[in-house]
């Protein structure tokens, strides 16, 4: 009886017409914003509108009563962002990309994470996974995925005549459009700082065979700071490794030090937001919020997310970033002011431990040698030195050393050079470097012609 049944069942299966597959979508979109409209504005039923412009009706009903959002083109559940709230991200990853600051996948992910966490669609347990990273993209197909270059040609690149000029050019426009040419009190600049523990040894006699006091175990804590061009100088924010704040650990601080923890002991978008918005923003010179704020930070550096810059709008701080491969020509605190900092703090640190006797320093002293040494290296001195080399206050461009950029002269890309215009390229930037005199001195070059030339001297003077 069993096996009749399946015999009969397989008849039926062979005589039976297969399905056609339907293509998807069989309307345009246009056709359903239209019946929408009418729906909604001339109070046509939804049956005679989806008859009228040819859609689903079921499709129709749904956007009418609000269960589908009108700009919804495809079936499946609704994205996590909002449409506006994504253009606000890819309008912030595509402004970063202009400049040479360009997010992977898990930074992108990490940002959005954020942003939902910031409107309340997400909590800070669950963060988006690849999946949804492939749709975003799906739905911005403008967003490329590209392997970024080598770092030291990108950055040789980078330090060009051009892109200063272009930089110096949109930090005009800002101080004009704020009127904060002539208000140094207003512009501000803050910079990040790892202290690691394990210093280097300091340097010793040739002769000297002893070892230098060095401690065995490590911790990084990092340090943020801040001032403005006039001078003032906002105290350090310490960060330091593991997940409850202890009051220990900012003994011997001046007075205005805070603090924080995370995982690591590195900054990210929390710990930036934390810092600007419970300690930065109770240091700065400014009455209130209606006078605006300049503060120039490192984009590669500072993790500053949508959230932060919606707050910055808030309080009329304007966050301008320095472009991407050059931020080491236009930092100020690297070149004076946070340079010297870990320097000066492992000549404390290593006083400390030979006083002690101890092989590391304790957490609880880093607070207090940090302090030391934030006073030593960012003093009102250095900070409007450093603001006048730069050329941010007052505005000078021709501040800014134009030897950094003789490397970068050349747009062009080697690889792609023939032969012949390689050797006219060497010829002409030799003629030029030879012209080009640099503090009364002329420059030295070394071309290929010249090495090979003495290779071949060489080699005869030994076969002779």
């Amino acid at each position: 009886m069993a096996n009749q049944q399946k015999k009969n069942t397989l008849r039926v299966n062979l005589f039976k017409k297969p399905r056609m597959k339907r293509d998807y979508r069989q309307y345009e979109m246009d056709a359903l914003t239209n019946a929408y409209f009418r729906v909604t504005e001339e109070n046509m039923p939804v049956k005679e509108a989806a008859r009228l412009f040819n859609v689903p009706g079921t499709t129709l009903r749904q956007r009418v009563i609000g269960a589908v959002d009108l700009e919804t083109a495809r079936s499946g559940p609704s994205p996590l962002l909002p449409a506006e709230e994504e253009q606000r991200l890819v309008d912030y990853v595509t402004t970063l990309a202009s400049v040479g600051y360009c997010y992977n996948r898990q930074r992108l992910c990490n940002l959005a994470t954020d942003l939902a966490v910031e409107l309340g669609l997400r909590d800070k347990e669950h963060h988006l996974s690849y999946q949804w990273y492939r749709n975003f993209i799906a739905r911005w197909p403008t967003l490329a995925v590209k392997k970024p270059g080598t770092p030291a040609i990108a950055r040789a690149k980078g330090t060009s005549q051009k892109n200063i000029d272009f930089y110096f050019e949109e930090l005009k426009k800002i101080l004009t459009l704020t009127n904060l040419k002539d208000k140094p009190q207003h512009i501000y600049i803050m910079e990040e700082k790892g202290i690691v523990d394990h210093q280097s040894p300091s340097k010793t006699d040739k002769k000297t065979k002893s070892g230098a006091v060095t401690s065995g175990t490590s911790h990084t804590v990092t340090v943020l700071g801040a001032g403005n061009a006039l001078g003032t100088v906002i105290p350090p924010y310490f960060v330091f490794p593991g997940k409850h704040m202890r009051s220990g650990w900012l003994e011997g601080a001046t007075p205005g030090v805070s603090g924080t923890v995370s995982k690591t002991g590195l900054s990210n978008d929390e710990v930036i937001r934390q810092y600007l918005e419970t300690h930065f923003i109770k240091s700065i010179q400014r009455p209130d919020t209606s006078e605006p704020l300049l503060l120039l930070y490192d984009g590669h550096r500072s993790d500053i997310n949508l959230g932060i810059i919606k707050w910055a709008k808030e309080q009329n701080i304007i966050l301008f970033f320095l472009p991407s491969f050059i931020s080491h020509k236009l930092k100020p605190h690297n070149q004076g002011c946070f340079g010297p900092f870990q320097k000066v703090y492992d000549n404390l640190s290593e006083k400390l431990m030979k006083k002690k006797s101890n092989s590391s320093i304790p957490k609880h002293s880093t607070c207090e040698l940090g302090c030391k040494a934030y006073s030593k290296s960012m003093s009102a001195a250095n900070l409007r030195s450093l603001f006048l080399k730069c050329g941010i206050y007052p505005f000078n461009p021709a501040a800014v050393d134009i030897t950094s950029f003789i490397p970068a002269t050349s747009d062009c890309d080697p690889a792609e050079t023939s032969s012949d215009q390689e050797e006219d390229t060497t010829s002409t930037h030799q003629t030029e470097a030879v012209e080009y005199q640099a503090g009364g001195k002329k420059a030295k070059i070394i071309t290929e012609e010249n090495v090979v030339q003495g290779m071949k001297d060489h080699l005869d003077d030994m076969s002779s």
